[in-house]
C-alpha cells in the first residue's frame, strides 16, 4: 500500500458513516487504521535514517505481526509482505546497524564477531523469522 491508500484508509475510516459499508470491510478498515496509526507512522517517519532501517525493519515487523497488535487474519499477510521485504537484508546493509544507535554494544559485537568468522556471508540473505533474530526486544 503507498502513501496515499494510507491516507484514504484512515478518511475512509474517518468518514464510514457517509457512504455504505459491510460489516467485513467496516473492520478491516479499522483493523487497518489502528496498525497505521499505532505501528506504522513511526517506522514512516523513521524510515530516512539508514543506519537504523535494517533494525526498524525488523522490529516493525515483529510488533506488526504480534499477537497484541493485529487478529491472525492480518498477520499471515503483514508477515509474507514483510518476508518479501527482507532481500535486501544482506551483510552490506545489515552493516548499516553498526551506526545505530538503537543497536547495543553487545548487538554490534556479535555482528563483528560473525562477519569475521563467515566469509560466506557475501551470498546470504535474512530469511529468519524476526523474533529469532531481535530476541532482546
Amino acid at each position: 500500500m503507498d502513501g496515499e491508500g494510507r491516507i484514504y484508509t484512515l478518511k475512509m475510516t474517518m468518514f464510514k458513516n457517509e457512504f455504505e459499508t459491510t460489516p467485513r470491510e467496516l473492520r478491516s478498515l479499522q483493523e487497518m487504521s489502528v496498525f497505521i496509526i499505532l505501528i506504522y507512522a513511526r517506522a514512516w517517519f523513521e524510515a530516512p535514517l539508514a543506519a537504523d532501517a535494517p533494525f526498524n525493519d525488523l522490529t516493525l515487523s515483529m510488533i506488526s505481526t504480534s499477537t497484541e497488535t493485529s487478529t491472525q487474519r492480518s498477520r499471515r499477510p503483514r508477515w509474507k509482505t514483510f518476508k518479501r521485504h527482507f532481500w535486501y537484508l544482506g551483510t552490506d546493509l545489515v552493516g548499516l546497524a553498526l551506526f545505530s544507535d538503537k543497536v547495543t554494544i553487545e548487538e554490534k559485537t556479535k555482528m563483528v564477531e560473525k562477519l569475521a568468522i563467515d566469509k560466506d556471508l557475501d551470498k546470504k540473505r535474512w530469511t529468519t523469522a524476526p523474533q529469532d533474530l531481535l530476541r532482546s526486544l
